[in-house]
């Protein structure tokens, strides 16, 4: 799945099961509010879909990955 593919797949669910589900304490706007208030919940780091591409890339060419 691509960056794009994957986006456009959460940024659905995201408008189809989270905002209709909405609790009043919920303050994201949007699927980046959204995505960045579960990370902090659970202490994940946060990177953009560009990284993840990155990643792939490097994945595919047999390159470890040490700090990018």
């Amino acid at each position: 799945m691509t960056p794009t593919e994957l986006y456009v797949f959460l940024n659905r669910h995201f408008k189809q099961q989270v905002c209709l589900n909405k609790s009043a304490k919920d303050t994201s706007l949007s699927l980046n509010d959204y995505i960045s208030s579960k990370t902090i919940e659970q202490n994940i780091e946060l990177f953009g879909l560009e990284k993840c591409e990155l990643i792939n890339q490097l994945k595919e060419f047999g390159q470890t990955i040490t700090t990018i």
